[in-house]
Parts: structure tokens; C-alpha cells; sequence
């Protein structure tokens, strides 16, 4: 039976996707809820320590490729950019700009100037 995560579970991998820069991160506590059903749904997997340079065993989890792909799919259609601008973002740690990296739709009007000449 595959495991289907909440709108709950995928916000808060979506802060853990964003605060580790969409790579791999060692959670507070492993046996954590969200982190249990994103290893069962396959957003997540299990990495040794020798991933990270660290010398700890399965203390560290990393996002699979479809755990990335579902959660900037996610990303970008809620601000409505490019999943490679929203990708870009998080792996330069400036996903926090977003709202100024994205203009709304109705403030493209407001932005046309007029042209005076001399």
C-alpha cells in the first residue's frame, strides 16, 4: 500500500527542503512523523554519515529524486515561476526571496510608464 502524504506532511518538507538547500540534511529526531511517512511515500531516503563527510550510520536523510521533483513542482506552481527558478533559488539559499523574485500578474498594468519627450 503506498503512502500518500498531506498537505501537513509536504509543507513542512517543503521548510526541510528549503532550509537544507535540496540536499540532505540530519534531522532532530528520526523517528519523526513527517520524516517516518516521507521514507515510506519515497520522498526521502535513509544516507549514511559517508555521504555527508560525517562518520554517523543512517543518522542523515537525503531527498530522492522524486521527493525533489514533486515538492518544486509544488514550489513553483504556488508562486507561479519555472521549477528551474524555483530550484535555483533553494540551492543558493535565496528561496526566502521569492516574493520579490515573482511580480503578481495585476501589477504588470501598473507598471507601464509613460513616455515624454524633450
Amino acid at each position: 500500500m503506498a503512502v500518500r502524504l498531506s498537505e501537513k506532511d509536504k509543507t513542512a518538507l517543503e521548510q526541510m527542503f528549503v532550509d537544507a538547500k535540496g540536499r540532505g540534511f540530519k534531522p532532530a529526531n528520526m523517528r519523526s512523523a513527517v520524516i517516518s511517512r516521507a521514507l515510506k511515500a519515497g520522498w526521502l531516503r535513509k544516507a549514511d554519515g559517508d555521504f555527508f563527510v560525517h562518520r554517523e550510520r543512517g543518522s542523515h536523510v537525503v531527498f530522492t529524486d522524486i521527493g525533489k521533483a514533486n515538492l518544486l513542482k509544488r514550489m513553483a506552481d504556488r508562486h507561479a515561476m519555472d521549477v528551474d527558478d524555483a530550484h535555483h533559488l533553494v540551492r543558493t539559499g535565496n528561496y526566502h526571496m521569492v516574493a520579490t523574485a515573482v511580480r503578481s500578474r495585476c501589477d504588470a498594468e501598473a507598471d507601464a510608464g509613460v513616455q515624454t519627450g524633450f
